[in-house]
């Protein structure tokens, strides 16, 4: 706070320009202090994550919680299991998604060159060509 240059506070040309350049300064100053923090976006659309999967995964954050509490060698392995089943189900539900949107968008680019084919194959070509 001892570097702060307070001039500009001191010749303000009222208290709430005052006011507002103090809490402009406080505020610099308490935002080089302080961590900043990354927030995760708890709201973002996986459409590959069906409602088995989310359930599957409530039970592995239960499984986890109930192995930080008691911290025995059973619950740790139920734990382990379970983390793996819910990784490989996330695994096999992404990949079979991203392989179903690739055949799709596939389909849509051949479907469209067919279109664009029996378009092409309507126009009189002699025209083209003489005014080429």
């Amino acid at each position: 706070m001892s570097q702060i240059n307070w001039d500009p506070l001191r010749h303000a040309s009222d208290v709430n320009s005052g006011l507002d350049l103090f809490k402009d300064f406080f505020k610099e100053q308490c935002d080089g202090h302080a961590p900043s923090v990354k927030m995760k976006d708890k709201g973002a659309n996986y459409p590959w994550l069906k409602h088995e999967i989310k359930k599957l995964m409530q039970q592995r954050d239960w499984s986890l919680k109930r192995v930080r509490r008691t911290n025995k060698e059973i619950e740790w392995s139920a734990y382990k299991r379970s983390r793996n089943a819910v990784n490989n189900k996330v695994r096999l539900a992404k990949a079979d998604y991203n392989g179903n949107l690739i055949k799709t968008l596939m389909l849509e680019k051949v479907i469209n060159s067919i279109h664009l084919k029996k378009a092409f194959d309507t126009i009189d070509h002699r025209i083209l060509l003489n005014k080429l």
